[in-house]
């Protein structure tokens, strides 16, 4: 027997016994009882996916309306919530990252979100706290920094001393930090959005490679430069200190610790996986590319591939979903070799290459 719920199908074998003579054994009421537990596991899941679908879109639309011109960085910030990601953003100064930022604030109840400026002078206890003396009561009392928050927003993260970086990289890692002897556990979620002026060449401390692998995506915002796009901003993004006009939050950080759990229970297809592999595999044959993708990049794809199909409200993969999720999660893992320096102006189209030589293996293999 078939069952088919939202076009996912489990097959439920009837065995000959029960068939010839309608009294099913031991052994074949326990594999029904079984099967029967995994039509339900099914049906649950579908349901809360379904769930998660509509408030992903609510969330989505929610923002859209004040903030013009993010959809991808909006649907990859809401994947990076989810798995709980980091994501590494260039762009040049004024195009809206803070009110971003508070626009998910805004929409998400229970989600607290905190700001720092990359720049030199910044220690590692200006991030993450701090032991102070009360003297009221004759102990040193923790001061926390502004890193207990679900979304850290780091403005030109270059600019912090390369020291600084690695302190911040390492508690993005591990999910926590060690202040006075004490390790202290970041919230959950915990995510960071850090920038970089690709204009900003003097006074950079450029992020090691071992460093910038630590961010699951890396999105490349494009200069405002059309008539319409300024407008478009005008009419719709905050200016300096208005309020992001979102009145009321159409989701609960509890909503993102489910879709956190539900990743997990999801499968995947044996194709699927392979096409991901496929994937990072063929990184590393490219002309001209000293080192293709970390283990980092299927791993992040794998996860972000299943919270994509979840905001669309299935639960099958698909390879497109795949190929969407390259460049943000390759464009930065990727190394050219000395004499083709020039491919990082055009990492778009190694990317592409990429994709392209993934999808003909695949269906060399089929």
């Amino acid at each position: 027997m078939l069952v088919s719920r939202k076009g996912i199908q489990v097959k439920i074998k009837i065995s000959a016994s029960l068939a010839e003579t309608g009294l099913p054994s031991r052994k074949e009421k326990e594999t029904m009882t079984t099967q029967a537990h995994e039509e339900q596991e099914l049906m649950d899941l579908t349901d809360k996916v379904h769930e998660f679908s509509n408030r992903a879109a609510d969330l989505t639309a929610a923002i859209h309306r004040r903030i013009h011109n993010m959809a991808d960085l909006v649907k990859l910030v809401i994947i990076a919530l989810v798995i709980r990601a980091h994501v590494l953003i260039e762009g040049v100064p004024g195009i809206a990252k803070t009110a971003l930022v508070k626009a998910f604030q805004k929409a998400i109840s229970g989600v607290k979100v905190g700001r720092i400026q990359g720049t030199p002078d910044l220690m590692p206890s200006d991030i993450f706290g701090r032991m102070v003396y009360n003297r009221e009561t004759g102990k040193n009392e923790f001061e926390p920094g502004p890193i207990f928050v679900n979304i850290l927003l780091i403005d030109e993260i270059n600019r912090m001393l390369p020291e600084t970086q690695a302190a911040l990289l390492e508690a993005m890692q591990e999910g926590h930090v060690t202040v006075g002897g004490v390790t202290r556990y970041l919230p959950v979620p915990f995510i960071v959005l850090a920038t970089e002026n690709p204009l900003e060449h003097e006074g950079v401390y450029p992020l090691p490679q071992a460093e910038l692998d630590r961010f699951a995506f890396k999105v490349v915002l494009d200069s405002v430069k059309k008539k319409e796009d300024f407008l478009a901003i005008m009419d719709k993004n905050p200016g300096p200190g208005e309020s992001v006009g979102i009145e009321e939050p159409v989701m609960d950080v509890k909503h993102l610790l489910e879709a956190h759990d539900m990743v997990a229970r999801i499968g995947m297809s044996s194709s699927m996986e392979d096409y991901i592999a496929v994937m990072a595999e063929k990184s590393h044959e490219l002309e001209g590319i000293k080192e293709g993708v970390s283990p980092r990049g299927p791993l992040f794809m794998r996860d972000a591939v299943k919270v994509l199909a979840m905001m669309e409200d299935n639960l099958k993969h698909a390879q497109e979903d795949a190929d969407y999720l390259a460049f943000p999660i390759y464009n930065h893992r990727l190394i050219p070799d000395d004499a083709h320096y020039e491919l990082l102006d055009d990492m778009e189209g190694v990317v592409e290459q990429v994709v392209k030589s993934a999808k003909s293996a695949s269906s060399r293999r089929k």
